[in-house]
């Protein structure tokens, strides 16, 4: 009887251990089971933020471009932050360029690279190569008008390609002759005194106005929406403006709005600086400093003073001399203007308006506006 008891307790022994050894096997199974699914989760969870996060990065690529900028003077192997934003859903991505060349201008080469952002450090990063193209030119020669055109007293035009002084390091030894005045017609222009127009041909008829403000593909309004300088309505530039100013350590100061850079000396920190100026009305330069870059005048401009301008002049009014002594190397162009004075007309008194495409091209160069554009060949995109 008692070896029956223990053979049944070793069965009923056995029956319990077993019993409890499948239901750890089962739990460990459901565990496994249950970790599966959480992995598995986690992984689409993983998939889905990193495809997110891609298109994200994506969706900053192009945003950056469309909302394109750059620092107003820039190196080789700089970088700057282009664009950043959040996206519905909460994804973020931001955009930072590098210049890749050493043009010596803020156009060039350049890397765009974009990282998208989701949730809890899930990114995923695109970049792609661009080359930003700059400004085409509405200035063809010393001065180009639709309206009027009186040219009295001691007055030069000249549509002869000139390089100014000290500028021969900077630009090429062929020149590119153009008209002295070109109008839309030439009966409406008038010259008397010792006036001087000189050009091939010193005057010009074209009556085709197309693009007349325009820069290249870029409207004059979209060239004036980057400015780096927005002056109102009424400004007088006086006494030694404009001038270059620097920074206390010895940097060009480009928040001051009278500073146009430094055209006459070399090598100096503003020698480079080229802003694009807008004037959002009059604008009257009377003082006796000098300045480069694009000057966009919505009304008049009224040229009173022996300041010295560098560039392009877009004016949307009349061009007026009040004085004696001024200078511009470049090229001007005067429109039809909204405030009836004398519209599209240009008075020059005793002023010298010198036709340089070099100093026109650098302006344009230089200048921060242009449209960035992935390259034709080998835009090199690269995903992680």
């Amino acid at each position: 009887m008692s070896a029956e008891r223990d053979q049944g307790f070793d069965r009923n022994g056995f029956g319990i251990t077993a019993a409890i050894l499948c239901l750890i096997v089962l739990s460990a199974l459901a565990l496994f089971g249950v970790s599966l699914q959480i992995n598995e989760h986690e992984s689409q969870i993983r998939s889905s933020s990193r495809t997110i996060a891609f298109y994200a990065a994506e969706t900053g690529l192009v945003r950056g471009l469309e909302n394109w900028r750059r620092p107003d003077v820039i190196e080789e192997g700089e970088t700057w932050l282009v664009d950043e934003g959040t996206l519905m859903g909460g994804a973020r991505y931001r955009v930072e360029g590098m210049k890749l060349d050493d043009a010596g201008n803020v156009h060039g080469l350049f890397a765009v690279r974009a990282v998208g952002l989701v949730g809890r450090g899930h990114t995923r990063e695109t970049a792609m190569l661009v080359a930003t193209v700059p400004l085409g030119s509405p200035v063809h020669g010393a001065l180009r008008t639709i309206g009027q055109v009186k040219i009295a007293g001691r007055a030069e035009v000249d549509g002869h390609d000139m390089v100014p002084p000290n500028w021969w390091d900077d630009c090429p030894p062929m020149l590119e002759h153009a008209a002295g005045v070109t109008m839309t017609d030439t009966t409406k222009m008038s010259r008397s005194g010792a006036a001087a127009v000189d050009g091939e041909p010193a005057v010009d008829e074209n009556p085709d106005t197309t693009g007349y403000f325009s820069f290249g593909d870029m409207s004059y309004e979209e060239v004036a929406a980057e400015a780096n300088i927005t002056l109102p309505h009424g400004t007088n530039v006086s006494g030694t403006q404009p001038v270059a100013s620097y920074t206390f350590d010895g940097k060009c100061d480009t928040s001051d709005p009278y500073n146009w850079g430094e055209p006459e000396i070399d090598m100096t920190p503003c020698s480079d600086w080229f802003p694009i100026i807008h004037v959002t009305g009059d604008l009257t330069l009377s003082g006796s400093g000098s300045g480069q870059g694009i000057l966009l005048v919505d009304g008049n401009l009224a040229l009173c003073g022996g300041a010295t301008f560098y560039g392009p002049v877009v004016v949307k009014g009349m061009v007026k001399s009040c004085g004696s002594g001024f200078r511009l190397f470049g090229g001007v162009v005067a429109g039809e203007s909204d405030l009836n004075v004398a519209a599209g007309g240009v008075v020059v008194g005793a002023s010298q308006i010198q036709y340089s495409a070099c100093v026109v091209e650098r302006a344009i160069s230089r200048s921060r506006a242009g449209r960035p554009r992935p390259l034709i060949e080998r835009p090199w995109f690269a995903r992680r």
